[in-house]
């Protein structure tokens, strides 16, 4: 009997990156984690470890928003 242990797969998740404003109606949230892939990407991390790769936009300078990972 093997007591070896495998890791998981990981996804790789590709799409855009951006940093979003968003309003609703009841709150503003300016310069948050936004785009295709960083979507997929946060809701899939419940999954599966997550590798992403993404194009971010050529808009204004912006700076670097902190992420953390796991």
């Amino acid at each position: 009997m093997s007591t070896a242990t495998t890791k998981p797969l990981s996804l790789l998740v590709t799409g855009t990156i951006g940093i979003d404003t968003v309003e609703t109606p009841s709150a503003r949230a300016e310069r948050v984690l936004g785009g295709s892939a960083a979507e997929i990407a946060a809701a899939a991390s419940r999954l599966a470890p997550v590798r992403l790769v993404g194009v971010g936009g050529g808009g204004q300078a912006a700076q670097k928003p902190t992420v953390h990972g796991g």
